[in-house]
């Protein structure tokens, strides 16, 4: 029995596809970013906001341990209301057609007053219900605690091939025998161009996949798999490039990536950031963190969002918040 607290710096996570769990545990709490060191990989959406960046030593390394985890984090965070998300939605798409944007990304924040301790056995409902992604919970002490469960690969990487995925467009489960929106397929085009971009840009050998319907918890996305060969190349510093994409800011990335700033009344730490295991049980990838909480004071803070196009419908735009924050809500009973 492993015994951790919000004193400790850790994660435990299960990588897609594995019923299988790992604990990275480092000794004491100073934060570092080493490069060229085996860690797992915490980014925020942003530099220089609330949260740094940090790479988990591995100093212990667990295959599926038992954990008593008692967390007692103290985090707030802006809780959105239905009204406020409606009313920064709307100028958003004022702001679209005026600015001449293609798509812009904007989030909103649930406050989930939750009074179970029971940490671990969200983690293996999480685990059990969403097989095919990336399940994690991690502490980093005066950061704040999060879990999570995320389907969209950034950067995956072995011996002599690398790895992403444009992931863009989102549906109901239950719509899935119907041809896709235009909307959708639109988001999802920005997202494709985008990382060809990103890839030509930095001299990548790469081929691009067939677009595909991607399940993941109570909705399917659209996605297009890359596939490169990376001979020389510095993969992390590839990830800082990709990052952010399209799918969690807009279109051109860098420019409305200060309007989210603007029209989101909150800071999203380390949501829409990027996350996992580099050189641990001879494993890379990198996951976009969606699908995720924070851990606040006698509950949860939910993270959700989506692209907003000119063609958006605000209460569309809601219900959709609502679709995803369902994968985390199903954990927590």
């Amino acid at each position: 029995m492993v015994k951790l607290s919000e004193k400790d710096l850790f994660v435990v996570y299960s990588p897609a596809g594995s019923r299988d769990h790992f604990l990275v545990k480092q000794k004491g709490a100073h934060l570092s970013w080493l490069s060229d060191a085996p860690g797992f990989v915490i980014h925020p959406f942003r530099l220089g906001g609330e949260v740094e960046p940090v790479k988990i030593r591995p100093d212990q390394f667990l295959l599926n341990p038992t954990l008593d985890i008692k967390l007692l984090q103290q985090r707030h965070q802006n809780h959105i209301t239905k009204r406020t998300y409606l009313d920064y939605i709307t100028k958003a798409i004022g702001f679209i057609h005026e600015r001449a944007l293609e798509k812009i990304v904007l989030s909103r924040v649930m406050y989930i007053p939750i009074a179970s301790s029971d940490v671990m056995g969200s983690f293996d409902l999480l685990k059990e219900q969403y097989p095919e992604v990336l399940v994690y919970l991690f502490n980093i002490p005066g950061q704040g605690a999060w879990m999570g469960a995320t389907p969209e690969v950034l950067l995956r990487w072995d011996e002599e091939r690398a790895y992403t995925m444009a992931l863009a467009g989102t549906r109901r489960l239950e719509d899935g025998g119907q041809d896709w929106s235009a909307k959708n397929l639109k988001e999802h085009e920005h997202v494709v161009r985008y990382i060809d971009g990103v890839l030509k840009e930095h001299r990548v050998e790469y081929r691009s996949g067939t677009v595909h319907t991607m399940r993941a918890g109570a909705v399917e996305h659209l996605c297009t798999p890359f596939e490169m060969w990376h001979a020389g190349l510095d993969l992390e510093r590839l990830a800082e490039h990709l990052h952010p994409t399209p799918a969690v800011c807009g279109i051109p990335p860098k420019k409305v990536f200060e309007d989210i700033l603007l029209f989101e009344p909150f800071d999203r730490r380390y949501y829409t950031g990027y996350l996992g295991p580099v050189h641990l049980h001879k494993e890379s990838y990198l996951y976009v963190n969606l699908r995720c909480m924070e851990f606040g004071t006698a509950g949860y803070y939910l993270y959700v969002g989506g692209g907003i196009v000119d063609q958006s419908d605000p209460e569309i735009e809601w219900e959709e918040t609502e679709l995803k924050a369902r994968t985390l809500l199903s954990a927590l009973g």
